[in-house]
């Protein structure tokens, strides 16, 4: 797989796993919605450290990209802050829950419509690939270490 089918990949992982937050209807006392909750803000925070080690370093010696990067950056910042919050279980679960989905579905929107085709365009599959081993590789690294 390359770098950006790899993040689209995460980007479902995300959004089953808040969905499924949906299903579990914001029921404190339900052992699941720690747990969801727990693998969803896992799964972000490695695939953002992903990014940061691997793919916006690789992105960033074609140039032209600062901006898309940027924006990325931008929108992972405000879930991170979302997640934050929830994890803290200050304020409405159910509003941070709404505030969470809607803020990740615009992050993935805009890294999928904006930054992934000019990232495609810049390198091209081959480089794509290559970042993608780059990120398979961290990932098993990484559970090797659990």
């Amino acid at each position: 797989m390359n770098a950006i089918e790899l993040l689209k990949k995460n980007h479902r992982e995300i959004l089953d796993l808040i969905h499924e937050l949906e299903v579990i209807d914001g029921v404190a006392a339900d052992p699941r919605r720690k747990d969801v909750f727990d693998n969803l803000e896992a799964s972000f925070d490695f695939y953002a450290a992903v990014k940061e080690q691997v793919f916006y370093p690789e992105i960033k010696k074609a140039g032209e990209t600062k901006h898309s990067i940027e924006r990325s950056k931008t929108g992972r910042r405000r879930i991170e802050e979302i997640l934050s919050k929830m994890k803290r279980e200050s304020g409405d679960w159910e509003n941070n829950l709404s505030e969470l989905k809607e803020s990740v579905r615009d992050y993935v929107k805009k890294e999928e419509t904006e930054v992934f085709p000019q990232v495609e365009q810049i390198l091209g599959d081959k480089k794509l690939k290559e970042i993608g081993e780059k990120i398979e590789k961290t990932v098993k690294d990484s559970l090797s270490i659990v």
